[in-house]
């Protein structure tokens, strides 16, 4: 686990399990979150995409933001 930034999301804890990270994001995707110089979160449109797992913390400001995309 580590704690970085999601966009505008400051330190939130990033919990790591076998996912694989994004290796290129399209035209106009907004990269959120780079742990070890590679991509974990992204954004585009109204699409978000994390290579962590937001639901194994206590923390709720992901699924906040996603709900605001909906």
């Amino acid at each position: 686990m580590t704690t970085k930034d999601v966009g505008e999301i400051p330190d939130f804890p990033h919990i790591f399990i076998r996912a694989p990270y994004i290796t290129k994001a399209p035209e106009g995707a907004k990269i959120l979150s780079v742990v070890e110089d590679r991509i974990v979160g992204v954004e585009y449109k109204n699409q978000l995409a994390f290579a962590f797992h937001p639901e194994m913390t206590d923390d709720p400001r992901l699924h906040e933001l996603f709900l605001k995309k909906i």
